[in-house]
């Protein structure tokens, strides 16, 4: 039986280049890769001198063409197992070569880079990688606490100031002659398992706000209210002509768009603790007659509009005062948790039902020193 596909993987012509490749079964470790051939289905063994066929554990086959590669360990766990054999001491290094299919000077390889070979599967990648040492492995490393660093305190880096950063520490550690590249920046990346993400999310901020007070007034509330009687409340934007940003094309061709339109409208939305409630919608846009409105009665929200398409204090005490005698017709002494903004008045007077609650003020946090 044919493999049905033929994959071209780069031609190393370096001996020091530890190549790992990692699988849901299949662990594969070499020091110099020529390219994936079609073959026929042999499992877990070396097909003919120099060839190599690997399951993928999916009712797959891939073939390798190599020079000095060994397959190692197949269901059993990879080259981790048949490093751990070693160490136990339980079998001979002949008997491990024999088990699987491989020379002694492999087996010496693996162990010689031992501690590569767990760094890069460790990484938990499953595509073919090729694990070079840095020119400057002080640099590397400084570099690499230094990012870890400036994350923790949540600032944004990309490429160019990884690139200025790990220039500064290298003229700091001696090498004058230093000079990193975009190619330098793509090993360091891969190396450490670096991803370039769209930040996204509040949560960093949490991290520097006193929250001894509120956690007082939560107990408060647990206390005094019944989990049906807690709402929350918050503002969100909905750009609602917006498309997806990513989409399917064909390979070579470019994917290009088309500018994301600004159309927007605020809604606040509101729901109980339990969720067994949803306050209806207040919708707020910038018309207070638009055309998709024409020959409509009723509406599902309540629509209120201004010029930016905001939220205003006015209109979320109207909000609030209207859910007041809606409760309050219920017989419902209910708790409202906010945050602090400056559409959200701290006093809205004649409530009789709702009583008011808002979240630690935010705090921004001090950005590090680069």
């Amino acid at each position: 039986m044919s493999h049905p596909l033929e994959t071209v993987c780069p031609l190393s012509r370096h001996s020091q280049d530890i190549i790992v490749w990692e699988n849901d079964t299949t662990s594969i470790i070499g020091t110099s890769c020529a390219k994936l051939n079609r073959t026929s289905d042999t499992r877990g063994s070396l097909a003919e001198p120099g060839l190599l066929c690997v399951n993928t554990g999916r009712g797959e086959r891939s073939y390798a063409a190599c020079q000095g590669w060994g397959r190692v360990g197949g269901e059993g766990g990879g080259v981790r197992v048949l490093i751990e054999e070693v160490e136990k001491g339980t079998k001979s290094k002949a008997e491990l070569c024999r088990e699987h299919g491989i020379a002694q000077s492999s087996l010496s390889t693996i162990l010689k880079d031992k501690d590569k070979i767990r760094a890069a599967v460790n990484q938990g990648t499953r595509q073919l990688k090729k694990q070079r040492t840095s020119t400057y492995p002080d640099v590397d490393k400084a570099l690499l606490i230094w990012f870890q660093q400036a994350r923790s305190m949540y600032v944004p880096i990309s490429g160019p100031i990884l690139i200025e950063k790990g220039e500064q520490l290298a003229q700091e550690l001696g090498h004058t002659d230093c000079k990193l590249s975009g190619g330098w920046l793509d090993r360091f990346k891969q190396r450490h398992g670096i991803v370039f993400k769209t930040m996204s999310g509040e949560a960093a901020s949490a991290k520097d706000i006193d929250t001894s007070e509120w956690e007082a007034t939560l107990q408060k509330i647990l206390e005094d209210y019944n989990p049906r009687d807690i709402f929350n409340a918050d503002e969100t934007g909905l750009f609602y002509k917006c498309l997806p940003s990513k989409s399917l094309t064909f390979q070579g061709q470019a994917c290009s768009g088309q500018k994301a339109p600004k159309e927007r409208v605020s809604l606040l939305c509101a729901a109980n603790m339990d969720g067994s409630e949803k306050l209806p919608l207040l919708m707020i846009g910038k018309f207070g007659q638009p055309r998709c409105f024409k020959s409509i009665r009723t509406l599902p929200v309540t629509y209120r509009h201004n010029k930016k398409a905001w939220m205003t204090s006015s209109l979320f005490t109207e909000w609030v005062q209207k859910q007041d005698r809606r409760f309050l017709m219920q017989g419902r002494s209910v708790a409202l948790v906010l945050d602090n903004c400056s559409a959200h008045p701290q006093v809205i007077s004649g409530l009789r039902a709702i009583t008011m609650f808002f979240f630690a003020p935010k705090h921004d946090i001090p950005s590090p020193a680069l």
